[in-house]
């Protein structure tokens, strides 16, 4: 299956192609570069992958250009799975976790902006000193993503909200001040919520660490182990109906492999001898004899689960957009 692109520029020693491709491959922006920057004759890449913009500064003498563009032209899925097994899938550096700049859990912090509108209904009665103070603790987990922001010298929307929530519990609006961090939580807590049906998904789906695999001991001696105990050049012996659990090369039989759960394919694949298999397909018709070559959290699927989970707690495009517009 040919992997869609637009070609935006080429000249000698640079090529430019768009692609929709690079947005939903969900592997790192240092894998995505590094394996472009592998190629051979290759000097230079500049890659805007969330974009789906790629350009290549290349030496025309060492460079396979053509080649270059059967990769688009003749690339499959298991090409795209072979992508993110041999150059990594996961973020060399994660994003510093929000959780480090929270007082109050997300849930927590709405139940007292929640509850604090019950001394509001009685603010003629209550000091105004009491009120700011109740505001601006309320407004303390806003004020540390401020301060968060600054520190890394960015003028964000964290700045407004908490500039707009000191300015109104200051001035003594604390209705306003108040209504403000009210949605602000109330917004943490969806996307809690959010993350926490997504992880469970993810783990109802995906929970290949309680696998078990059939290992050859020897000619006549099969043993079932979990799959947390098979090892690099173990044998794995799977049966109709079985699931792949290591990723490796068939050594032995003939199968029909439904990758469906990897690659989308609705048709079985036919596996023979010396084709490469993945964890997390099923064999549906025969028996193979796998060489295990990656095996628990390196296989394909484990680091797919990892890229999921990844980016679950990564910002949608349309957040990215909305907050960029914001600042």
């Amino acid at each position: 299956m040919a992997i869609p692109y637009k070609l935006k520029e080429i000249k000698r020693g640079k090529v430019k192609i768009h692609s929709d491709f690079f947005k939903y491959l969900t592997v790192s922006d240092e894998a995505f570069l590094r394996y472009f920057s592998s190629l051979k004759g290759v000097k230079k890449v500049i890659s805007r992958k969330a974009a789906g913009l790629l350009t290549i500064y290349y030496d025309e003498k060492e460079f396979d250009l053509s080649g270059f563009f059967d990769l688009f032209n003749n690339g499959t899925r298991e090409m795209i799975l072979s992508l993110l097994t041999s150059n990594g899938s996961t973020n060399g550096q994660k994003q510093q976790s929000e959780e480090e700049f929270r007082i109050f859990s997300p849930t927590t912090w709405f139940k007292l902006n929640t509850l604090a509108f019950v001394p509001l209904v009685f603010r003629a009665a209550l000091p105004n000193w009491f009120l700011t103070s109740i505001t601006l603790t309320l407004g303390s987990q806003v004020f540390l993503k401020g301060f968060n922001s600054l520190r890394k010298g960015k003028v964000d929307v964290h700045i407004l909200d908490s500039s707009a929530v000191l300015l109104s519990s200051l001035q003594g609006n604390h209705l306003s001040s108040l209504l403000m961090t009210w949605l602000l939580s109330l917004g943490d807590v969806i996307q809690e919520k959010t993350e926490q049906k997504a992880h469970v998904e993810i783990e109802k789906l995906l929970n290949y660490k309680d696998d078990k695999a059939f290992v050859l001991i020897d000619d006549d001696n099969i043993v079932e182990k979990p799959v947390t105990q098979v090892k690099k050049g173990d044998t794995v012996v799977v049966y109709d109906g079985q699931k792949i659990t290591v990723d490796g090369k068939v050594l032995k039989g003939n199968a029909l492999v439904n990758q469906a759960s990897l690659t989308g394919e609705s048709n079985p694949v036919h596996k023979k001898p010396g084709d490469y298999v993945y964890a997390g397909t099923f064999v549906e018709d025969g028996k193979l004899y796998i060489e295990a070559e990656k095996v628990g959290d390196e296989t394909a699927l484990a680091k797919i689960v990892r890229i999921i989970e990844e980016s679950v707690n990564q910002p949608i495009e349309a957040q990215l957009k909305a907050e960029e517009m914001a600042n």
